[in-house]
């Protein structure tokens, strides 16, 4: 039976762009003309807004206006003796009017002005109870976002867009929806723009975006609520079928102490990585060891075990960092909780993650501090689809669903002696039976060498079917005995893929591998090269564990052969959801030690190799495969779907 294999994201910082504070009362004078530098963009709605006036305000409602061309471009001079950051107007025949936002503190800058751009500031002042109208016509009253707080309302708009985007060839990780310069004409991020739908509610504050993509259509709302905004989405294929939705929550600055915080925060993290990038290859502990609270807990893992996780993954990297958001900060502002996109490139080839951390305030500087969690727990929701080369299935009857629920707790001395789990589905409080400890594997559990070994202790009820799925933001609550009492950690689940309500398998959710000339398990085992292409969902964007290869231990029992996994290169450097995407592995020859004969187990054909520094038995038979999983707040539940090929 095929596997698949999950990427571990990696538990890094990123580069953030430090914001320059803005502040400052004075005149309304209006101003035009001026020097010929200034703020210059582009306006559109899928169409350039041609002999347009653009109105600037900065930040003393000082005013300065310029005039859109044919194509939509437009400068407005004279801002060099104006005070950051700016809001602009712009108001088409239609009646419409849309704002922009400095996404800097320069005063010659970017600033496009979008339906896109227009979501941001809208949201922005939703939040802070006020409205863009209201901000724009008194802003030393009403301060339009610093950098900072645009970055994160602009990430809330970039999450929703990133499909769109991606299947219109848009690099998401370098796209900010105010800065990028693009032109409108019917291509790239003016396509996107072209079908995407944005409808207001004046009343609530809400924002619903509906965008057609080739894959179908993806509906969202923005909705603010206190001192967050809420997003929610589903995508409907071409085919009718739609998706589980995906939820997530971006808490939103509404004080300077907020602000302040995060400023702080930002300068932190590009501290940490410009340690990391000027350190190279002689990256060491005690050169991130300063960023650590020397109580750092996070799932299990102290200070001393995450740096050195941390140097081993990322000692000659290059990172940088796009898509910040702050997911919590407690009401003292002293702890916070945000989220980023993470790029890390190594030899010419980019690999992008969305990872969290954690930071708690010491003595007037915030340290990385981790989740607090002495365990990790989480709640995994696996579509899996077993169309296999030479299968026997068909239609229905080769998808299916399973849910596993786990406790890892990597302590070199692990504490957590039981596990039980309760919530939706659930009778009562289930036990979760430990699988492996420091004697290794135990009998009859499907676990490899990423437990055991002395240095982890697994719980697991191991993948099951199930007749359901929970519905989204269904909480699930572990209780972790160790010697010193009882832990309890909170799962939720986020979003579901891979099947409808009514449990029937909605086909588009998975992606589907496709490799011409069925290459052989001789070839692999002797190394090979395979080419190949995988459909991705449209809701994989970014979060697809792509293109792998892993041999298949005896009757599919896990070892660490098989969980060294050989991760492929997309073509295009990036998969594009909603289409087929081109791939590359390139497989390294295994060294064969003995073989083919009857498996210990008793029953097939196996060869006892090494591969990539492991040495066990495999089956002859192996796995090409692609996993698609939404990761959007990593609050310990995933919803993952799985195709591949098998190999024999």
């Amino acid at each position: 039976m095929g596997k698949r294999k999950l990427m571990q994201c990696f538990a890094l910082l990123s580069a953030v762009l430090i914001f320059t504070g803005c502040s400052g009362g004075g005149s309304s004078v209006s101003t035009t003309g001026g020097s010929s530098a200034g703020v210059s963009g582009i306006a559109a709605t899928g169409d350039p807004i041609a002999n347009a006036t653009v109105t600037l305000v900065d930040s003393t409602g000082t005013k300065a206006t310029g005039t859109t061309g044919t194509d939509g471009s437009f400068n407005v001079p004279g801002t060099a003796g104006l005070t950051p950051p700016f809001m602009l107007k712009i108001a088409i025949p239609a009646g419409s009017t849309y704002y922009s936002v400095s996404a800097d503190a320069n005063k010659v800058s970017t600033v496009n002005i979008t339906p896109l751009t227009d979501m941001i500031v809208r949201t922005w002042y939703n939040v802070q109870g006020s409205s863009a109208d209201t901000a724009f016509g008194n802003p030393a009253l009403n301060p339009p976002p610093t950098p900072t707080e645009v970055k994160v309302i602009a990430t809330v708009v970039g999450n929703l867009m990133q499909s769109a985007l991606q299947a219109a060839g848009v690099d998401t990780a370098s796209f900010n929806p105010i800065s990028t310069p693009f032109k409108a004409d019917g291509t790239g991020v003016d396509s996107v723009i072209h079908n995407t739908t944005v409808a207001i509610n004046s009343t609530t504050g809400e924002i619903t975006v509906a965008v057609n993509t080739t894959g179908g259509t993806q509906n969202s709302t923005i909705t603010p609520s206190g001192g967050s905004v809420n997003t929610s989405t589903t995508v409907t294929t071409t085919g009718g079928d739609t998706s589980s939705a995906i939820t997530s929550d971006t808490v939103v600055p509404t004080n300077s102490s907020q602000s302040g915080a995060l400023d702080l925060i930002n300068s932190r993290i590009t501290d940490f990585i410009n340690t990391i990038n000027q350190k190279g290859t002689n990256l060491s502990v005690t050169d991130i060891a300063p960023y650590f609270d020397p109580n750092f807990m996070d799932n299990g893992m102290n200070a001393a075990q995450r740096e050195a996780e941390m140097v081993q993954n990322l000692r000659g990297l290059t990172l940088s960092f796009t898509g910040l958001q702050l997911l919590a900060m407690d009401a003292s502002v002293t702890s916070a909780e945000v989220a980023f996109n993470v790029s890390m490139t190594r030899n010419g080839i980019t690999a992008t993650n969305q990872v969290h951390a954690y930071f708690k305030l010491i003595s007037g500087s915030w340290f990385l501090s981790g989740n607090g969690n002495i365990a990790n727990a989480y709640v995994t929701l696996w579509g899996w689809d077993r169309t296999l080369s030479g299968g026997s299935c068909s239609g229905a009857s080769c998808y299916s669903n399973t849910i596993r629920f786990e406790v890892d707790d990597p302590e070199s001395t692990p504490q957590v002696t039981s596990v039980t789990v309760s919530g939706p589905g659930l009778t009562g409080a289930v036990n979760v039976p430990v699988i492996c400890d420091s004697t290794g594997i135990l009998s009859g559990t499907n676990c490899g060498s990423s437990y055991g070994n002395g240095t982890r202790r697994a719980f697991q009820i191991p993948d099951q079917a199930y007749p359901w799925w929970p519905a989204i933001g269904s909480q699930y609550t572990f209780t972790l005995t160790t010697a010193s009492g009882s832990r309890t950690i909170t799962a939720t689940v986020n979003s579901a893929h891979g099947f409808d309500s009514l449990m029937s398998p909605i086909l588009a959710d998975y992606p589907a591998v496709s490799v011409p000339g069925n290459p052989t398990f001789a070839s692999v085992l002797g190394g090979t090269t395979i080419k190949g292409s995988v459909y991705v969902p449209i809701w994989g964007a970014g979060t697809s564990d792509g293109p792998h290869y892993n041999y298949e231990g005896p009757n599919g029992q896990a070892n660490g052969v098989s969980n060294q996994v050989t991760f492929g290169t997309w073509d295009a450097g990036f998969p594009i959801p909603g289409q087929m995407n081109n791939f590359t592995i390139v497989i390294p020859a295994a060294t064969v030690i003995s073989g083919p004969s009857t498996c210990s187990t008793g029953s097939g054909t196996c060869y006892n190799i090494t591969y990539q520094g492991q040495t066990a038995e495999v089956q002859a038979e192996g796995w090409i495969g692609a996993d698609a999983c939404d990761f959007s707040k990593q609050s310990g539940g995933e919803s993952c779907t799985n195709s591949g090929i098998q190999i024999q």
